[in-house]
C-alpha cells in the first residue's frame, strides 16, 4: 500500500479494509522523490507526505509496517520498458542534469 498515492482522508479507511482481509502487516515504499518538494527541501509531515502520522495510523489499526526505502524506485514509478531497463541511478543522474 503506496501511503504517496492514497488522499489523506482515505488512509484509515484502506487500512481498515487490509485488515478486514486478514492481512496483519502493510508494505510501503517511501519515495524520496515524493518528499523532496523542491532540491534539498524536504516535507514529512504535509498530507499524503505524513509517514509519521501514516505509520502511526497504521499501528492504531492493529497493522504492522514494513518501509521500504531507497532515492528512487524506479520499477514501481515507471511504466515504459526502456526506462525500467535503466539504472535508477543514471535516471537520477538525467534527471539533474535536465533540471540545470
Amino acid at each position: 500500500m503506496h501511503y504517496s498515492r492514497i488522499p489523506h482522508e482515505y488512509w484509515k479507511h484502506r487500512l481498515q479494509m487490509v485488515k478486514a482481509m486478514g492481512l496483519n502487516t502493510v508494505a510501503t515504499y517511501i519515495f524520496w522523490n515524493h518528499h523532496e518538494v523542491a532540491p534539498e527541501v524536504w516535507d514529512f509531515t504535509s498530507g499524503n507526505r505524513n509517514l509519521r502520522e501514516f505509520i502511526k495510523m497504521t499501528a492504531d489499526e492493529g497493522l504492522m509496517v514494513i518501509l521500504r526505502h531507497n532515492e528512487i524506485i524506479i520499477f514501481e514509478q515507471q511504466n515504459d520498458v526502456i526506462q525500467t531497463s535503466i539504472s535508477s541511478l543514471a535516471l537520477w543522474i538525467l534527471d539533474e542534469l535536465k533540471n540545470k
